[in-house]
């Protein structure tokens, strides 16, 4: 049975053309939950049109293990916040022109093991070169 979640992008940042930015996930339920693996991911414009969108598991920074997300914890994006799951998402947007980058107004985020689905506003104007991003595991705390 899926579980209800809020998740939002807790940060952006860049360097040398690749643009990551961590997203973060609360159980808003009463019930312990577990969200094991990667986050589907499609990118959508205004109105909530579908935008070419490729990715890609990335295994690089963390592997995949189950992260426990019980209830009651602290809302998104408090400072040492316990009990909330992260996942990174990357992409480039140097090697392309705005005429071959989509550039999303939201993320459509499907958790892998409950399948919840809902859409996350882009907090930047991010610019996707092609469309292809990386997806990192989710994991129980954020990425450094």
């Amino acid at each position: 049975m899926p579980g209800q979640f809020d998740i939002a992008i807790l940060n952006t940042q860049g360097a040398a053309g690749t643009i990551y930015a961590t997203f973060e996930i609360r159980n808003s339920t009463t019930s312990d939950c577990t969200e094991n693996g990667y986050a589907k991911l499609q990118m959508l414009g205004s109105g909530g049109a579908l935008l070419n969108t490729s990715w890609s598991n990335d295994n690089s920074m963390a592997s995949p293990s189950p992260v426990a997300l019980p209830p009651g914890t602290e809302p998104l994006g408090a400072a040492g916040a316990s009990g909330h799951g992260y996942f990174l998402v990357s992409w480039t947007d140097a090697s392309c022109s705005q005429a071959q980058a989509e550039m999303p107004k939201f993320w459509q985020v499907t958790l892998p093991t409950s399948g919840f689905q809902t859409d996350v506003t882009d907090i930047d104007t991010s610019m996707v070169c092609g469309g292809a991003i990386k997806v990192g595991p989710i994991k129980p705390a954020p990425y450094t």
